[in-house]
C-alpha cells in the first residue's frame, strides 16, 4: 500500500483571491483542500488499504508530536474513511469569511504570519521555515514504523514562489531537507496554485 501526505499552505495569502482573478474563484486554500477531498474520495473507491495523511503549514498553532512550529498535523498518516472526507469538505470552507468554520480556524489554527491585535487590529510576522515542515513531513513518515508501505509521497501546495524569501540559510536547509526525505523513500512533489494536480 501507499503512504501519500497533503501539505497545505496556510499563511495569510493562502486565504485571498490572487488580484486580477475571475469572478467566483476560490482562493487557493479552498482549491488545495478540495484537490485533497478528491484525492480521498478516489482512494476510497480504489485502494482503501493506502494510508492518507493531512498537513497544515504556516499556522499560528502547533499540532505536531514533535513540537515543530507553525505545522499543524490535521490527519496524521492512516487509514481513509467517509468522516475524514466530511471534515475536508468542512475545512475547505474556512477561507470565506462567512463560513462556520472561519471563525474557529483563526481561533484555533490562525496564520504564522498574521497577529491579531487586541483592538481588533492585524500585524504582520514573519513567515514560517519551510525548512521545518520538510522535516515535520519525514518524521510523519518515520512514525509509520513497521508498517508495511512500498510507495511514500508527499505533495506540498503552496501559493507563494518564493517559500524561503531569498535567505540562502533556510533555502540550504529545505534543499538538505528534500535530500533527507529522498534518502528515506518519500517522493516530494511541488504545486503552486494554479497547477494541474492530478495523480493517482
Amino acid at each position: 500500500r501507499d503512504a501519500v501526505l497533503f501539505c497545505i499552505d496556510c499563511h495569510s495569502s493562502a486565504f485571498a483571491v490572487p488580484p486580477g482573478s475571475p469572478e467566483g474563484t476560490p482562493p487557493p486554500f479552498a482549491a488545495f483542500v478540495r484537490h485533497a477531498v478528491r484525492f480521498y474520495q478516489d482512494k476510497i473507491v480504489t485502494s482503501d488499504r493506502d494510508l492518507l495523511g493531512l498537513v497544515l503549514f504556516g499556522t499560528d498553532q502547533q499540532c505536531n508530536p514533535h513540537g515543530f512550529p507553525h505545522v499543524y498535523a490535521f490527519h496524521e498518516l492512516d487509514l481513509n474513511s467517509a468522516a475524514r472526507v466530511q471534515e475536508l469538505e468542512i475545512l475547505s470552507t474556512a477561507a470565506n469569511p462567512g463560513a462556520a468554520i472561519a471563525a474557529e480556524f483563526r481561533s484555533k489554527i490562525g496564520h504564522a504570519d498574521v497577529k491579531v491585535e487586541p483592538d481588533g487590529t492585524l500585524s504582520t510576522r514573519p513567515r514560517a521555515a519551510l525548512s521545518e515542515v520538510l522535516w515535520a513531513v519525514l518524521h510523519m513518515f518515520n512514525n509509520l514504523g513497521p508498517k508495511r508501505v512500498a510507495f511514500k509521497r508527499a505533495f506540498l501546495f503552496t501559493c507563494d514562489e518564493d517559500p524561503t524569501a531569498g535567505n540562502p540559510v533556510e533555502r540550504a536547509k529545505c534543499l538538505a531537507r528534500a535530500r533527507d526525505l529522498r534518502e528515506h523513500g518519500v517522493h516530494l512533489d511541488v504545486f503552486g496554485h494554479g497547477m494541474d494536480f492530478a495523480p493517482s
